[in-house]
């Protein structure tokens, strides 16, 4: 049978227009197999990005041209135990006690420390100040806060810290030591507890105790502030700021008496902290050597008091820190016992001055008879 070709303008055989129909078929076909590929393709890179983002490991690195700088602080140990009496036996609890002394009083005059407050613990209610709400350098008084969020973070005592020299490399050459690269020079002594260290730092004031402490709890000097810090927020401080744990000027540490005064009151409610701020003398356990409170040991005893019950007057020292630094002065702050009522009185001095009479270091011991005898019940 022949066919007119209109395209062509010729006839065409049924053979022909048959081949021609094959081919033109077999030519789509080839398009629609070409398009079913690609549209497979393009599914299956689809399917594989989702699988890759929802099943591959978060932490393999991207590369970033600007990696954000984080300014988060971890710490290797929990910031504030939540259950001190299981993991943390000796961590402070807060109670419902305001630790931050009323405002009242009276002007304590004729002092060699230019900034005082007393306080009674009862009721914090403030018997006598001088400028106890300005800002002042703490020294070693830091210490206290040092001790109260150290004890919050350890797990036993009896641990032992093995000393290397390496761990003091940064320390400041000012500092005062509870003589912990003396003993490893002369007589090759690496062996402390914790409390051992604990006692380095509040009779010795020893920067090495602190330093080799935080290292025990895995915690550098500013994540450690961090938490002095936290807890100063805890205790209702509003006029206290810590950059380091040792006291020294460099460290940017600001506070005032009343604050302080919080401090000791909130370390008083911890029998550790009571212990280690109190007492006269402590043997260390695997060492061949005898911290002495230097506050209460040295001052006290060159003015003749009677050291072995820490007793002056009508009443006893439980517990104490001293702090000197050039901005700082000479500082104490201390928890003091009525010997015949029981009742308890936080006393903080600060920036006392030189004396012509006495040893400086002795001013605010004098500072303290002064408030006593003038405004004490």
């Amino acid at each position: 049978m022949n066919n007119y070709d209109y395209n062509s303008g010729e006839f065409k055989t049924s053979d022909e227009n048959e081949n021609r129909y094959v081919t033109s078929s077999f030519i789509d076909n080839k398009r629609h197999t070409s398009i079913v590929i690609i549209v497979s393709i393009f599914l299956l890179l689809i399917i594989s990005c989702v699988f890759f983002a929802v099943f591959t490991d978060e932490s393999i690195p991207v590369w970033n041209p600007e990696p954000s700088v984080s300014t988060t602080t971890t710490t290797k140990k929990p910031p504030i135990p939540q259950n001190p009496d299981a993991e943390y036996p000796y961590a402070t609890v807060t109670n419902k006690t305001q630790f931050v002394a009323n405002d009242g009083g009276e002007w304590a005059y004729n002092l060699y420390s230019g900034y005082a407050i007393l306080i009674k613990l009862s009721d914090m209610s403030t018997i006598a100040h001088k400028y106890s709400d300005e800002i002042i350098y703490p020294a070693s008084m830091t210490k206290v806060m040092t001790i109260v969020t150290a004890v919050d973070l350890i797990e036993n005592l009896e641990d032992i810290y093995v000393f290397e020299p390496e761990a003091l490399a940064g320390m400041d050459s000012e500092s005062s030591t509870a003589d912990m690269m003396y003993l490893y020079n002369n007589y090759g002594s690496t062996n402390y507890t914790v409390l051992d260290l604990l006692y380095g730092i509040s009779y010795r004031s020893g920067a090495d105790s602190v330093i080799c402490l935080l290292d025990y709890l895995g915690l550098s000097m500013s994540e450690f502030a961090s938490l002095m810090n936290a807890k100063a927020d805890e205790i209702g401080l509003k006029n206290t700021h810590f950059g380091g744990a040792i006291g020294m000027d460099s460290e940017n540490n600001t506070t005032t008496c009343r604050d302080m005064a919080a401090i000791m009151a909130y370390a008083m409610e911890n029998p550790l902290c009571k212990e280690v701020l109190g007492g006269v003398s402590y043997r260390l356990k695997y060492i061949e050597m005898t911290y002495y409170n230097s506050t209460l040991h040295k001052t006290l005893t060159n003015m003749g008091t009677n050291t072995s019950r820490v007793l002056w007057g009508d009443y006893t020292i439980v517990a104490t820190k001293s702090g000197l630094e050039d901005k700082a002065g000479y500082c104490l702050v201390s928890c003091i016992e009525n010997n015949d009522t029981g009742e308890l009185f936080v006393l903080v001095t600060a920036n006392a001055k030189k004396s012509e009479s006495y040893p400086s270091n002795q001013n605010p011991i004098l500072d303290m008879r002064e408030i006593f005898e003038n405004f004490a019940p």
